[in-house]
């Protein structure tokens, strides 16, 4: 069974091939060791924003955010699926510095 299937066949009281697994975090730390380390983290992409925008790096953050959202969360739910987990939880990243 695919995991939507697996979820949803135990949310209507049948019997999937297993029990359904989900996720309710995954740290950051966890997901850089099963997919490996970003050539560049969030963190060091923040630092160089500010060094490189040192009177403008609030507006040019807030500029970045929804993409670096997209590619965390995404990341996340690759590394859920690797390590066989039916769902998770992905967390939220203010969209204002």
């Amino acid at each position: 069974m695919e995991p939507r299937e697996r979820i949803h066949t135990a949310l209507n009281l049948e019997e999937p091939d297993r029990v359904p697994t989900h996720l309710l975090y995954l740290e950051g730390n966890i997901v850089d060791s099963v997919l490996g380390k970003p050539e560049k983290g969030s963190f060091e992409a923040m630092l160089s924003i500010k060094q490189d925008y040192p009177d403008t790096w609030i507006d040019q953050m807030n500029g970045v955010l929804g993409e670096m959202q997209g590619v965390i969360f995404s990341r996340v739910i690759e590394a859920a699926k690797k390590i066989g987990a039916d769902a998770t939880q992905i967390g939220i990243i203010p969209l204002k510095v």
